[in-house]
């Protein structure tokens, strides 16, 4: 297999956007700091990493990025696999990840602001693997937090729009010594929460199968 990389950069608004094709491994991994930098040395300081036709990323490719953010770049990706999204977990790099690219640019012109909502109960925050299935197959994520009714999941791999729109799915989580509850919801709502996209659900139930 043609381990390679190619990187085409474009102009959006204040920031830079890298469509990123291949492996970032080895010396194409420097290839890609050199670009990096060279974006610097341009003042421009916001960045986005297309990985959507990205194959694999080695150690070196992280370290890459993380020296990146450290020098003050201002570094967002989209549609990162779950292959990369792991690697820059394992190294602990925590680059913000968002759902498209619309929403990496609208990060960069508002400030942080912690999200806030009106609940009926309170939800208790999570970090726990689960996958879940629509209507395309099973796919891996994280249930981030959950209440009475509803629960935010991260998710790993892209969504469709049409994914989205249709709504319902059926969210397994493994617990220690419970089993694996099964869940049925439908999608309320779509944002980026920290490092990953994620969907807010309304349960149907919020026990509605345990399965030894």
């Amino acid at each position: 297999m043609k381990h390679d990389l190619t990187i085409k950069v474009r102009k959006r608004e204040h920031a830079a956007i890298f469509d990123l094709k291949g492996s970032i491994i080895g010396s194409w991994a420097l290839a890609l700091k050199e670009k990096l930098f060279d974006t610097k040395e341009k003042a421009i300081r916001n960045l986005v990493l297309n990985f959507r036709d990205v194959a694999f990323i080695d150690s070196l490719g992280v370290m890459v990025v993380a020296e990146a953010l450290a020098s003050g770049l201002r570094i967002h990706a989209v549609h990162v696999p779950s292959c990369c999204h792991e690697m820059f977990q394992r190294h602990s790099v925590h680059l913000k990840i968002y759902s498209s690219e619309d929403n990496a640019l609208e990060e960069f012109r508002i400030p942080p602001l912690e999200f806030s909502e009106r609940r009926r109960s309170p939800r208790i925050k999570v970090d726990m693997p689960a996958e879940f299935t629509i209507s395309r197959g099973v796919f891996r994520g994280i249930l981030l937090d959950i209440s009475e009714g509803g629960a935010l999941l991260g998710y790993y791999d892209p969504l469709t729009e049409e994914d989205l729109r249709k709504g319902n799915l059926i969210l397994n989580i493994k617990i220690p010594f419970i089993g694996l509850i099964q869940l049925a919801g439908r999608v309320v709502s779509s944002r980026d929460h920290l490092e990953m996209p994620a969907v807010g659900l309304r349960l149907f139930s919020p026990t509605s199968h345990f399965i030894n």
